[in-house]
């Protein structure tokens, strides 16, 4: 063993140094780059509206959702009021909405987002919703006397 670590001591040496290196990296990468981590959306001052982005997010945000997975979206927008769902296009601003992945993230990496478009609101609906799902939308919109797609 003393053998091994004799002829091998720089290589170990080398080892550690990258290690500590890379530890003292992270823990102070937050320091260096101050929006890591940080959500760019805005968030409601409502809280009936921060819910409603909560359900968005796992229902139509979320990577592997289905056309079943949506029906808790529908369930809290009839909830709202006219001048909330107008205040939820607003306070939701935009994503980076992936088609690839039909996904949007939250958090981009030091500015970048991969392939994806901005998008907000509407666009995420008319991306994700199939036709009859964006009638459902429709209805709900025209019930609390607005259009759909909100402009």
């Amino acid at each position: 063993m003393k053998k091994f670590l004799k002829n091998n001591a720089s290589f170990i040496g080398g080892i550690v140094l990258m290690i500590v290196v890379a530890v003292v990296f992270f823990k102070y990468l937050k320091d260096l780059i101050p929006n890591l981590g940080k959500d760019d959306r805005l968030v409601s001052s409502d809280n009936s509206i921060n819910n409603v982005i909560d359900v968005i997010d796992a229902t139509l945000g979320a990577y592997g959702t289905f056309n079943s997975d949506h029906k808790p979206l529908f369930d809290t927008l009839r909830q709202l009021s006219k001048y909330q769902l107008i205040k939820l296009h607003k306070d939701f601003g935009e994503v980076a909405y992936s088609p690839l992945t039909r996904g949007y993230k939250k958090i981009t990496f030091l500015g970048w987002e991969g392939y994806s478009e901005r998008k907000g609101l509407n666009g995420i609906y008319l991306a994700e919703l199939d036709p009859l799902q964006l009638e459902e939308l429709g209805s709900i919109y025209n019930s609390k006397k607005l259009s759909f797609p909100l402009v």
